[in-house]
């Protein structure tokens, strides 16, 4: 069986998630990915928003695309929703939206602890 059958199988059994083979896209790795969703998603000056610290490879795509990258810091839970909020509300109030945000780090990678 094709690849893409199988892992649609496999989202709809253990995830829950029904998604057709078609829907599916393999790359090569994240960074491949991320660098194929930035085509799609980011024009030259779009601001997108991540977690930091953040995934280096995220931020390489997506500069190389002509975004802006603004790092939001990020706490045991995740990225700081307060911080974020009040980034939006800034953006907003200097005319600039958020085409983007990574709330989570690829592939919810635990973050480490120093």
């Amino acid at each position: 069986m094709e690849l893409r059958e199988e892992l649609s199988k496999f989202l709809e059994k253990y995830e829950g998630y029904k998604v057709s083979s078609g829907e599916i896209i393999i790359t090569v790795g994240g960074t491949g990915a991320l660098d194929l969703l930035g085509r799609v998603l980011i024009d030259p000056g779009d601001i997108v928003i991540t977690g930091n610290p953040r995934y280096i490879n995220s931020i390489l795509s997506f500069e190389q695309l002509g975004a802006k990258i603004v790092g939001i810091p990020m706490n045991e839970n995740g990225m700081r929703t307060d911080l974020l909020e009040e980034k939006l509300k800034e953006l907003e109030a200097r005319g600039r939206r958020s085409g983007s945000a990574t709330p989570y780090p690829p592939a919810r990678t635990p973050w480490a602890r120093l």
